[in-house]
């Protein structure tokens, strides 16, 4: 069951898009290193409040910080708690794998009795709230990250063949709407790339020649649309693994609107004009 983050409370609770306090935050930033290779991670997290009545909460112990980690792959479900705004734990190979859903929170410790707040919203003038433990009294987004080895392969791992007969021959196209992109082209291209793509093993030209005429301007497609638009797809398998690489070749990060993307696809592709052959050479 996921949290849903426009649910109604019936207290004020510090949350994006919410007005039910005013002029202070809660921010949560969330860090996921994977062991190369396998599935084994480590999830860490660093919070930020700036109300002072939750803080006052938190250094009574009262409240507490929290992460839930879902995972639908392996079953697996957790919550990851500290009194301080520090939370971080290691994961095994195999207990988490696919996509991973964190949302992260500020929860009562123990029953609050007659809790109010100096930046709740006027509505709220007056008023007091019994809460019972574990009573969420902040929450950030959701975040997701997809967890598996896919990201340890070539960039084509992220990409799905398809053909498309409302194509145009000679043409093709990205479908973002899936975990994994969708090079849609008509059913006659398809073919022929799709014979290219298996004779890759013997010959070094096709390669490059497909990296080149597909796959980097993909690539280069792929980062101009999530630097204009980082949190429409961050979700996706996909996002994911690009997001992956760029860190990896220290790269600027999604949303950076960096001039040198046409750089970084060709980083991405480890540089595939350099394998073109030599007119003549095989």
């Amino acid at each position: 069951m996921r949290f849903d983050p426009e649910k109604s409370f019936p207290h004020p609770v510090l949350r994006p898009r919410s007005t039910d306090y005013e002029r202070v935050e809660f921010e949560v930033e969330i860090k996921i290193e994977r062991v190369e290779g396998t599935t084994a991670v480590r999830v860490a997290a660093n919070f930020t409040m700036s109300d002072r009545d939750l803080l006052g909460l938190v250094e009574r112990g009262t409240a507490r910080y929290s992460l839930v980690l879902r995972c639908p792959t392996t079953n697996f479900r957790r919550d990851l708690s500290a009194p301080n705004p520090h939370v971080e734990q290691e994961f095994s190979h195999g207990e988490i794998a696919g996509e991973l859903e964190i949302t992260p929170f500020c929860v009562a410790a123990k029953p609050i009795a007659g809790f109010r707040a100096d930046r709740w919203n006027a509505d709220y003038d007056g008023r007091e709230f019994n809460l019972p433990e574990g009573a969420v009294l902040a929450m950030d987004d959701s975040v997701t990250h997809w967890i598996d080895t896919a990201d340890d392969g070539h960039i084509g791992s992220i990409f799905d063949l398809v053909p498309y007969d409302m194509a145009v021959r000679g043409q093709w196209s990205c479908g973002l709407s899936e975990d994994r992109v969708a090079i849609r082209m008509h059913p006659e291209d398809y073919q022929r790339f799709f014979d290219a793509r298996e004779r890759l093993g013997s010959s070094s030209a096709d390669w490059y020649y497909l990296m080149n005429g597909v796959y980097l301007p993909a690539v280069l497609y792929l980062l101009d649309v999530v630097d204009s638009e980082p949190r429409e797809h961050e979700s996706k398998r996909w996002y994911a693994s690009l997001e992956t690489r760029l860190e990896g070749l220290k790269c600027a990060p999604i949303g950076d609107g960096s001039s040198e993307r046409l750089k970084d696809a060709q980083a991405i592709l480890e540089n595939p004009f350099r394998g073109l052959p030599l007119l003549g050479e095989e």
